[in-house]
């Protein structure tokens, strides 16, 4: 759990510095300092104390993962396999735009191949690919879940997949009581790593140089793109102010998306917000624009519609969140909700837009699916 802390602290600390020395127009407020700092600190306790009131879940989570989680995987590894043949169906068909050289954003947004499909599965992949290398699950479901997350990647050429693997894992290590699986962490790093070598070189259609420099160049995008959520919560906190605006930091777009339905906002989180680019200042190793969008930080919405003492509700309220999971011991849930807590600091809403928003509807689907399996379906519940 004290690799997990401390990891969110090397996020925080070292995405401020990198604000001051990367090539940013401006120095980060005092105010968004102070925020985001205590707001770190409230997510740190709130882990603690969900460790201390909860210890039995995480002493027997890796026997009921096993006993539940995965036998339901290999009763319906038929789905799997059909999942994971769909995907490379969709992948085939990116794949040969890539070969034509189309670049990534005309793949997105001209060609549809991060539409509704690859949302779904995307959130899936990502999650399934720690969970069996974290637990101990089969060879096949394993090779399983390295395929589908192989082409959910060929899918949009994108790298950042890579980065949620390694988030995910991390958080996994909250279960783990050794440090065997921290060692692990590196095992996956340095596979998300040759992953993302190979993504640069063959996917993106960049020269050799630029893959093999893909070690030093996702190292300072971490920073980088968490450097921008200190500079875009000024415009969270300004646009969640007034009464309209008070579910959002709960419920993001949910909550937006049924405010449009019965009034007309003055302010509307809609993708034009949430897409626009704000240009931050050009980095001093690259000579690129820092060009920031969708990193509005979830502490962001609550100071902007409550305050300071929005902190402590938010805390409350990831308490709550994260109680839930555990009473319905919603694994993939309690994962994914954690780790917008403890990385969240310098990440954005988990329910900012529709693809954060189906990323966690996905891992409760998975979870709800396990639940009912085991409950009426000879299955097994650990309490």
């Amino acid at each position: 759990m004290y690799t997990v802390i401390l990891v969110a602290i090397i996020y925080h600390v070292f995405s401020i510095y990198y604000s001051g020395v990367g090539g940013f127009n401006n120095e980060i407020s005092e105010s968004i300092l102070i925020h985001s700092t205590l707001d770190l600190v409230v997510n740190i306790l709130v882990l603690l104390v969900v460790k201390a009131r909860f210890p039995t879940f995480f002493e027997n989570v890796n026997v009921y993962f096993n006993e539940n989680y995965i036998k339901t995987f290999h009763r319906y590894r038929w789905f799997l396999f059909g999942l994971v043949i769909y995907t490379g169906y969709l992948a085939s068909q990116s794949f040969q735009l890539i070969l034509l050289g189309i670049p990534r954003h005309e793949l997105m947004q001209e060609y549809g191949t991060g539409g509704f499909s690859y949302m779904l599965i995307s959130g899936f992949f990502k999650m399934l690919f720690p969970f069996v290398f974290f637990f101990n699950t089969s060879l096949k479901l394993r090779l399983l879940a390295t395929v589908g997350l192989l082409l959910t990647i060929i899918l949009t050429a994108s790298r950042s997949e890579l980065m949620y693997v390694i988030g995910f894992y991390i958080i996994l290590l909250v279960f783990s009581k050794g440090y065997k699986k921290v060692m692990w962490l590196g095992a996956i790093a340095a596979s998300m790593i040759f992953l993302a070598i190979i993504s640069t070189i063959f996917l993106q259609n960049r020269p050799i140089t630029d893959g093999f420099g893909a070690l030093s160049d996702m190292t300072r995008t971490v920073f980088q793109y968490r450097a921008y959520s200190y500079y875009l919560a000024q415009y969270s906190m300004e646009a969640s102010t007034g009464g309209e605006k008070v579910l959002f930091p709960f419920l993001g777009y949910i909550a937006e998306f049924f405010s449009r339905l019965f009034s007309s906002l003055s302010r509307p989180i809609d993708s034009d917000f949430v897409s626009h680019l704000h240009v931050l200042g050009f980095g001093n190793e690259t000579g690129r624009p820092f060009l920031a969008n969708v990193l509005y930080p979830w502490w962001s919405w609550f100071v902007g519609a409550f305050g300071s003492l929005g902190l402590i509700l938010k805390g409350l309220y990831c308490f709550i969140l994260l109680a839930f999971c555990i009473a319905g011991r919603f694994l993939f849930t309690f994962v994914i909700l954690l780790s917008f807590v403890i990385f969240g600091t310098a990440g954005a809403h988990p329910l900012l837009t529709l693809t954060h928003t189906l990323a966690v509807a996905t891992c409760f689907f998975v979870d709800f699916f396990v639940f009912l399996n085991v409950r009426y379906f000879k299955g097994r519940i650990y309490s």
